[in-house]
Protein backbone atom coordinates (compact mmCIF):
# COMPACT_ATOMS: atom_id res chain seq x y z
CA UNK A 1 0.00 0.00 0.00
CA UNK A 2 3.21 2.14 0.65
CA UNK A 3 4.64 1.86 -2.60
CA UNK A 4 1.15 2.74 -4.40
CA UNK A 5 0.76 5.86 -2.29
CA UNK A 6 4.44 6.70 -3.37
CA UNK A 7 3.43 5.75 -6.69
CA UNK A 8 0.75 7.99 -7.09
CA UNK A 9 2.63 11.06 -5.01
CA UNK A 10 4.94 10.69 -7.80
CA UNK A 11 2.94 10.98 -10.45
CA UNK A 12 0.77 13.84 -9.39
CA UNK A 13 3.83 15.89 -8.84
CA UNK A 14 5.24 14.70 -12.66
CA UNK A 15 1.66 16.30 -14.14
CA UNK A 16 1.77 19.13 -11.46
CA UNK A 17 5.01 20.21 -12.90
CA UNK A 18 4.79 19.42 -16.31
CA UNK A 19 3.57 22.14 -18.38
CA UNK A 20 1.64 22.53 -21.35
CA UNK A 21 3.99 24.69 -23.19
CA UNK A 22 5.29 23.40 -26.30
CA UNK A 23 6.74 24.72 -29.32
CA UNK A 24 4.03 25.71 -32.16
CA UNK A 25 4.57 26.70 -35.80
CA UNK A 26 3.08 29.70 -37.18
CA UNK A 27 2.39 30.23 -40.55
CA UNK A 28 2.79 33.34 -42.64
CA UNK A 29 1.13 34.37 -46.05
CA UNK A 30 0.73 37.18 -48.24
CA UNK A 31 0.13 38.43 -51.94
CA UNK A 32 -2.57 36.67 -53.60
CA UNK A 33 -3.07 34.71 -56.77
CA UNK A 34 0.29 33.11 -58.58
CA UNK A 35 1.89 35.57 -56.73
CA UNK A 36 1.45 34.27 -53.14
CA UNK A 37 4.09 33.73 -51.10
CA UNK A 38 4.61 32.42 -46.99
CA UNK A 39 7.16 31.34 -44.58
CA UNK A 40 6.63 29.86 -41.24
CA UNK A 41 8.57 30.05 -37.97
CA UNK A 42 8.88 28.88 -34.47
CA UNK A 43 7.10 30.09 -31.32
CA UNK A 44 9.54 28.07 -28.65
CA UNK A 45 7.65 26.55 -25.28
CA UNK A 46 4.38 28.62 -25.16
CA UNK A 47 1.00 28.30 -24.32
CA UNK A 48 -1.21 27.82 -27.47
CA UNK A 49 -3.22 30.88 -26.33
CA UNK A 50 0.27 32.70 -26.10
CA UNK A 51 1.38 31.43 -29.27
CA UNK A 52 -1.60 31.96 -31.23
CA UNK A 53 -1.38 35.98 -29.96
CA UNK A 54 2.17 36.31 -30.79
CA UNK A 55 1.27 34.85 -34.42
CA UNK A 56 -1.64 36.89 -35.22
CA UNK A 57 0.89 40.25 -33.79
CA UNK A 58 2.95 39.16 -36.72
CA UNK A 59 0.30 39.93 -39.70
CA UNK A 60 -0.34 43.30 -40.64
CA UNK A 61 0.20 45.46 -43.66
CA UNK A 62 3.24 46.69 -45.00
CA UNK A 63 3.83 49.21 -48.10
CA UNK A 64 6.84 48.72 -49.64
CA UNK A 65 7.58 50.61 -52.96
CA UNK A 66 4.23 52.62 -52.71
CA UNK A 67 2.18 48.91 -53.08
CA UNK A 68 0.64 47.55 -49.84
CA UNK A 69 0.94 43.72 -48.77
CA UNK A 70 -1.45 42.24 -46.47
CA UNK A 71 -0.01 39.50 -44.21
CA UNK A 72 -1.73 37.02 -42.61
CA UNK A 73 -0.53 35.01 -39.61
CA UNK A 74 -2.37 31.63 -37.94
CA UNK A 75 -1.08 28.60 -36.76
CA UNK A 76 -0.21 25.65 -38.74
Amino acid sequence: MKKMALLASISALVFSLGSCKKDYSCKCTYGSGASASSYSSTLANMKKKDASAACKAKGGTSSVSGVTVTINCALD
